[in-house]
């Protein structure tokens, strides 16, 4: 009689693919909570940008948007560290860089986003505040970046 101690190797390779199989599936899942994660991290972000400018602008000089966008000679004010730009009653966007508002004292001065994993240009990255007539209004591409507020709808556009 033999006496068989041990595993053939087809019963090895077979317990081998199924312990890789099983990796795979876990890495997977991983990586799934990973993203799910950074995209969490990048709203909780955008909000706080957001309710930074949101409570900054009642109690500033900035001059809020009166018309709605797209109306003819209309204007785009621009608010950065080296001053504001535009002229004209017809203001149908503010534009408040993120470096003016570390200028404020409202945001810090390194940003990186969670799930590109760089550095925002905070020269180049700004709130955008445009004035609505409702919440309708707002294009369904732009409703996740931004959020309305009485006629103002405020999105945050991010530069690298």
């Amino acid at each position: 009689m033999r006496n068989n101690k041990g595993f053939t190797l087809v019963e090895l390779l077979a317990v081998i693919t199924i312990i890789a199989l099983l990796g795979i599936v876990a890495l997977e899942s991983i990586e799934s909570v990973n993203r799910g994660n950074k995209e969490k991290a990048e709203k909780v972000q955008r909000e706080s940008i957001l309710e930074s400018a949101i409570a900054y602008v009642p109690t500033s000089k900035v001059k809020l948007p009166n018309v709605i966008p797209g109306t003819a000679g209309c204007v785009t004010y621009r608010y950065t560290p080296s001053g504001t730009t535009g002229s004209g009653s017809s203001i149908c966007e503010v534009r408040l860089s993120l470096s003016f508002l570390v200028q404020e004292g409202l945001l810090e001065n390194k940003i990186e986003d969670p799930v590109a994993g760089k550095d925002l240009n905070m020269n180049n990255s700004y709130v955008s505040i445009k004035y609505l007539t409702s919440a309708s209004d707002i294009p369904s591409s732009e409703r996740d970046r931004g959020q309305f507020d009485g006629n103002y709808f405020y999105e945050v556009h991010y530069a690298y």
